[in-house]
């Protein structure tokens, strides 16, 4: 008998917070925070799968940058492979 009075007070709970605007505001305002949240990690988390970021990356680009600049400095520009 005591798990069926716990089962209506429930059901009493979940409809007067269906009838409160303030909470259904504050409920959805957590959802959407929760959402966020997700969105932004996953975000990080592919940023970072994808390679951005990496130092090695851009050192490579860097060094490939300035043995351009060095070559066409030098009056000769490295042949380009088609």
């Amino acid at each position: 008998m005591g798990e069926e009075a716990e089962q209506i007070a429930v059901v009493k709970v979940e409809d007067s917070s269906k009838n409160n605007p303030f909470l259904k505001r504050r409920a959805q305002e957590s959802q959407l925070k929760e959402i966020l949240l997700w969105h932004r990690l996953r975000m990080k988390r592919s940023y970072r799968l994808s390679g951005h970021g990496k130092k090695e990356k851009n050192q490579k680009q860097i060094t490939k940058l300035r043995r351009r600049r060095r070559l066409s400095r030098c009056g000769r520009t490295p042949r380009r492979q088609v």
